[in-house]
């Protein structure tokens, strides 16, 4: 079993891993792009609790700067500006380390 996270939920998950003894595996989907988000954000079928927009873009670069990611994990960050087929053999080989 691999257990999967993307960005800010990875204490929970980190805690899931430790209770059943399996791989933890980090990977950060990262966009730089403001108005690619925002479009990939409004076009998306989202819940409730998740934002539709960016407010702010000094904010969101803030969030993005400042979130934490495991220290004792190997990080996996893939630019998703790019085909997802540019980084999908990578994300595959690192979840079957």
């Amino acid at each position: 079993m691999i257990v999967l996270a993307c960005m800010k939920k990875w204490l929970k998950k980190e805690q899931i891993y430790q209770k059943y003894n399996v791989k933890y595996k980090y990977i950060e989907c990262y966009l730089d792009d403001s108005n690619e988000i925002n479009f990939r954000l409004k076009k998306r079928d989202r819940m409730l609790s998740k934002i539709k927009e960016i407010q702010s873009e000094e904010s969101f670069k803030y969030t993005i700067k400042n979130s934490k990611k495991p220290s004792e994990h190997k990080c996996l960050v893939v630019d998703t500006k790019q085909p997802l087929e540019s980084y999908i053999r990578e994300v595959m080989n690192y979840i079957h380390e």
